[in-house]
């Protein structure tokens, strides 16, 4: 392109008279010109010899426009994904063969109170409840050790204001997965679920036990109401 040709000429005329590069002569991206006017991405290689005493350079040029539009693809597709994981409810975790998270998204703050960068690199059973740890650790172990491996589970989970959260997670053992190499962990907070579920079941236990003894008939509304 006419914009660059100046700066071309510029650079080999420095090069013979000092030996300078001011560019690696190898794998460079510049944009060439089509025939009908339009710029096409080039990658281009350098050389140079001495024949007859007359120097010489040689050029080999690719055109690199299905690669460039391919790169741009995956990155509006990694950028797409990326959105999505971030602004999902779930919790999305990787873990490193150690334990060790690798990864965190930024839905981990809403549930639990803490950010993202103050998990990464850590154990993530530190903040398991303690009456969960060991058949947690017992899944990981058990999970690192076979390809592929998936199971789903409850645990719970202590906020950083000190209470615990009830969470239900899908752990998938991609670890052999070059893409990935990790325990890709889905998780969702269940607490509020959990409570309303406890609260159905007492109110389907009274009203059975209301239903069962006449006597209790006139007490009954003030039960459900206070359950």
């Amino acid at each position: 392109p006419e914009y660059l040709r100046h700066v071309h000429r510029a650079g080999l005329t420095r090069y013979v008279s000092t030996g300078e590069r001011h560019i690696a002569w190898q794998a460079v991206q510049l944009p060439g010109l089509h025939k009908d006017g339009s710029e096409v991405p080039l990658e281009l290689s350098f050389g140079e010899f001495v024949e007859g005493g007359k120097h010489f350079f040689t050029g080999i040029v690719r055109d690199i426009t299905d690669r460039k539009r391919a790169e741009e693809a995956l990155r509006q597709s990694e950028e797409h994904l990326r959105a999505l994981i971030e602004n999902a409810a779930d919790i999305i975790t990787v873990l490193n063969r150690d334990g060790t998270r690798q990864y965190v998204s930024p839905s981990i703050e809403r549930s639990t109170g803490y950010k993202p960068e103050e998990l990464i690199g850590k154990n993530p059973f530190e903040i398991v409840h303690p009456d969960d740890a060991a058949d947690l650790r017992q899944l990981f172990t058990t999970g690192t050790q076979q390809p592929g491996f998936i199971v789903t589970t409850e645990f719970r989970l202590r906020h950083k204001d000190g209470s615990w959260r009830i969470h239900e997670a899908t752990a998938h053992n991609l670890l052999d997965d070059p893409a990935v190499r990790g325990i890709v962990v889905n998780s969702r907070d269940i607490t509020d679920r959990k409570r309303l579920e406890r609260r159905l079941m007492m109110q389907y236990q009274t009203a059975r036990i209301l239903a069962e003894s006449p006597s209790l008939d006139a007490a009954g509304p003030k039960l459900l109401q206070a359950i």
